[in-house]
């Protein structure tokens, strides 16, 4: 991708964002905030696999 895609690519998407400003759309709500390793063990632990590989889960 060359400067003028770059360039083009970034004009479509301002122009997108402006069309979804004027049609009342709000984008996003801020800086997500970080997920710790505490947060995704407690996620984690309702869904436990039934054997390793099979795609099979139960919720405990």
């Amino acid at each position: 991708m060359n400067r003028d895609d770059q360039a083009q690519a970034r004009a479509t998407l301002e122009a997108a964002a402006v069309e979804l400003l004027t049609a009342g759309e709000r984008r996003g709500r801020g800086q997500a905030a970080a997920a710790e390793v505490p947060d995704l063990y407690r996620v984690a632990r309702p869904v436990r696999t039934l054997s390793p590989g099979s795609g099979t889960r139960l919720s405990s």
